[in-house]
This record gives structure tokens, C-alpha cells and sequence, in this order.
């Protein structure tokens, strides 16, 4: 690996975007208001009434859920390109599904909703790749639950976190280093914070990453699952 301090980079064309000619593209975006949010700050909170819809410029936010007793399910980190609050484009209100907080320092594009209903009747691509959009999360949520029939706590660990390595991950001479903790990286791939913790140490200990507070750095990505 090459580079130090690296982010990866998100694809080209945002699914958002994907198939609309450049000209309204620049439409699109110049409809939105830019919005910068420092570390730890909330985007929005689950349950509340969808009002904007939001596309990730620049940095990673992570998106949840509370249950009625406080505990939080985390539904995945998002990245440059990734867009939520799509609940907005319907005529009738709704609540937002999950909550949003911004992880890292973040760019936002933000569109207020009635002006993003008009930018889809406008142009009919926008509304169909927001369908895309609900689609590959609702893919990605319905893969993560057939691992639990189908892979080990293990293999369902190193797949959530080499995903995130690809995904979010900064390049260091050392190897890409993520910011997640064990609890999150055991929401993520379904299992225990304990079960998360005991795997990274066996891996910890074979050579195959490293742990900081609140971060792992992946050394040799071939190394996490055995045999």
C-alpha cells in the first residue's frame, strides 16, 4: 500500500445521480444548501418527521436506531456519495427510519423537502435512482442477516470489517486504519462486543492488525479469516 493518510475514494457518480446529464446535474446540486458539521454532531434523529434529504460530500457519518430501552443498533457507516432521508420524497409525511451523526468533520449537500419532490418530477432519473438507493441499503441489510445462517461470528467480523476498511478507510505505510469500536464493529456483523473483542485480540495477536482507542488498523487483510 502506497500513500500515507489517504482516504479511499468513493465511486465517481454518486447512485444519486447516476444516468443525469452533467448540466442538470450542476441543477441538482445548486438546488442544495452546503452544510458543514463538526465531529459529534447530529444530522437528524430517528423518529422525527422527514423534512430534508441529505447527500455525504466529504467525511463519514454513522446512521442507527434506538430501541424503546436506549440501546443503539447500528445500521452501517456512511461515505462520500452516500444519501439519506429519502422518507422526504413522500407525498405523505413520515418519520425518519434512523438517526444521523456525523463521525468525522462532514460536508453535506441538504435539500429541503418540497424543493427535492420538484427536482424529481423535473428530472424522472432522480426519482428512480433514489428507489436505487433504498434498494442496495435494503440489499445490504437483508446480506447482513443471511450471515447469520450462513457465516461464523469470525467470517461475518472480518467481512464487516474489511468492508469497512474499503469503504471509509484512511492508507497508512502501517495498513488502512478504521474508526469503529468493538461494540459497533459487533453491531455490524451481528455479535457480541465481547465476541468482537476476543476475535481482534487472536487477530491482534497473529499480526493481522492492531487496536487503538476507538480505532483498528488493518495490517494483512488476507490474515483475518483462517482456513
Amino acid at each position: 500500500m502506497t500513500g500515507t493518510g489517504q482516504a479511499r475514494k468513493p465511486d465517481a457518480t454518486p447512485t444519486l445521480l447516476t444516468g443525469i446529464p452533467e448540466r442538470d446535474v450542476n441543477s441538482i446540486l445548486e438546488a442544495a444548501t452546503p452544510t458543514k458539521l463538526l465531529p459529534n454532531r447530529m444530522i437528524l434523529t430517528g423518529g422525527e418527521q422527514a423534512t430534508h434529504v441529505f447527500m455525504l460530500k466529504t467525511g463519514i457519518v454513522k446512521y442507527y436506531r434506538l430501541t424503546h430501552t436506549g440501546d443503539e443498533v447500528l445500521f452501517g457507516w456512511l461515505v462520500p456519495g452516500n444519501v439519506f432521508g429519502l422518507a422526504s420524497l413522500l407525498s405523505s409525511p413520515v418519520a425518519y427510519l434512523g438517526s444521523a451523526m456525523a463521525i468525522t468533520e462532514c460536508q453535506l449537500y441538504v435539500w429541503e423537502r418540497d424543493r427535492m419532490r420538484k427536482l424529481a418530477q423535473t428530472y424522472p432519473q432522480l426519482a428512480e435512482n433514489s428507489f436505487r438507493v433504498v434498494l442496495k441499503y435494503l440489499t445490504a441489510l437483508a446480506d447482513r442477516h443471511a450471515g447469520l445462517i450462513s457465516l461464523s461470528a469470525e467470517q461475518r467480523l472480518a467481512d464487516a470489517l474489511l468492508e469497512l476498511g474499503r469503504r471509509t478507510g484512511q492508507v497508512h505505510s502501517a495498513g488502512v486504519e478504521v474508526e469503529i469500536t468493538n461494540e459497533q464493529l459487533g453491531d455490524l456483523a451481528h455479535t457480541t462486543s465481547f465476541t468482537a473483542s476476543r476475535l481482534l485480540s487472536r487477530w491482534k495477536r497473529a499480526g493481522a492488525l492492531s487496536k487503538k482507542r476507538g480505532k483498528v488498523i488493518i495490517h494483512t487483510p488476507e490474515s483475518l479469516v483462517s482456513d
